[in-house]
């Protein structure tokens, strides 16, 4: 196990195209850290980087205490985990978990062990630390049923427990997975974040994950890291993310359903915020924002949908036991998730009104959206 450190990293592909900018983090030993963001982020690209699988063009990658810029990505001591599991059609699952430590074997010449006896030895004792770990590494994802299968035998979630398992099998300071789930269904998807996360608490072992799904990152990460445009917008816990976004972008790609950000503006010296269409207005107190364009960010289980004369409920969207409702008032839309149970007399197509739960808004600037004020 051990940190890893970017310090200004940063990506310039031919042309002058930049992926990745300044990204600056230190994930410490044994974290489980996560890169979201939309495609094109640049978080694969940095991911890559980190495996030296990509060329850095500027800054310092270190893994443990070593600056590792121009080591080889096989002499990095990390294992990666690809979106298309990557296995060796042509060999059983034991011999793809044991690939990767059977090419780096100290003790490789079967010949030399018919006549040499010490080496022969030595030779069968690592063979057999690696059946070992090979043993402890299919038991640990439940695929010890499975090891004389070929690959085309496997469902996907197998295939992808077989991919798992052959870093494990490694034992390497640091496990790097490049959206590793995105090919399979949305049930398997869901018991492979339990297994992955369980898996980090057994062994303890730095991980960092690229995905683009938010929900998966909520639910793995220890930290999340969201990119946009190769930039990192915000860095922090899943809860400092959900509650204090940086700026409007990780309000709104943090959280399902995704965060109303309705325009408005804010008034003289901290006074009410306004929105077009909209009757109910928020204050957020003097000296947190005055007199400027505004978006307000509220989480639609913090808005209330009433019948009224604002605007006309467009949809009701039912998911068992809640629903999501969804308004046009004015020009802008507005999202309320409630109890199912709550949805008395709402129809669509009639007029509703809006109402905002004091305490639970946040302010960003309308023009750099940067965070003014959580908590309104």
């Amino acid at each position: 196990m051990a940190t890893v450190t970017l310090s200004s990293v940063g990506k310039i592909y031919e042309g002058g195209v930049r992926a990745v900018r300044g990204v600056s983090m230190s994930i410490a030993d044994g974290e489980f850290v996560v890169l979201v963001g939309p495609s094109g982020c640049g978080k694969s690209t940095t991911l890559r980087m980190i495996a030296g699988l990509e060329d850095i063009s500027e800054g310092t990658i270190s893994i443990g205490d070593r600056v590792v810029n121009e080591v080889e990505p096989a002499d990095r001591n990390i294992a990666m985990v690809f979106q298309n599991y990557a296995l060796y059609p042509h060999l059983t699952v034991k011999q793809n978990l044991a690939f990767g430590l059977d090419r780096r074997r100290r003790y490789p010449s079967r010949l030399r062990a018919m006549f040499d006896g010490d080496y022969g030895r030595r030779r069968l004792e690592e063979s057999s630390q690696l059946d070992a770990r090979i043993a402890e590494a299919a038991r640990m994802l439940g695929i010890d049923g499975l090891l004389r299968r070929m690959p085309r035998e496997l469902s996907g979630g197998q295939r992808q427990r077989v991919a798992v398992g052959r870093a494990i099998v490694r034992n390497p300071a640091a496990f790097l997975f490049d959206e590793p789930l995105s090919n399979l269904d949305a049930r398997l998807r869901q018991d492979m974040r339990t297994e992955l996360r369980l898996l980090h608490r057994r062994l303890k072992s730095t991980m960092i994950y690229v995905t683009h799904d938010q929900e998966e990152a909520m639910s793995l990460a220890d930290r999340i890291v969201v990119m946009k445009d190769g930039v990192v917008q915000q860095l922090g816990t899943p809860g400092e993310l959900f509650r204090t976004p940086a700026n409007a972008f990780v309000a709104g790609f943090i959280g399902t359903p995704a965060m109303n950000l309705i325009r408005g503006r804010v008034g003289a010296s901290g006074g009410a915020f306004k929105w077009s269409g909209g009757k109910h207005s928020l204050s957020p107190g003097a000296g947190a924002a005055a007199d400027r364009d505004a978006l307000m960010g509220v989480r639609p289980e913090r808005v209330s949908i009433e019948p009224g004369d604002e605007g006309t409920l467009e949809t009701v969207e039912v998911y068992g036991e809640t629903a999501d409702l969804v308004a046009r008032i004015g020009d802008q839309r507005v999202v309320a998730r409630i109890q199912t149970q709550e949805l008395r007399a709402l129809r669509e197509g009639e007029g509703v009104s809006a109402r905002f739960a004091d305490g639970h808004a946040h302010l960003f600037d309308a023009q750099s959206g940067e965070a003014i004020a959580h908590g309104v």
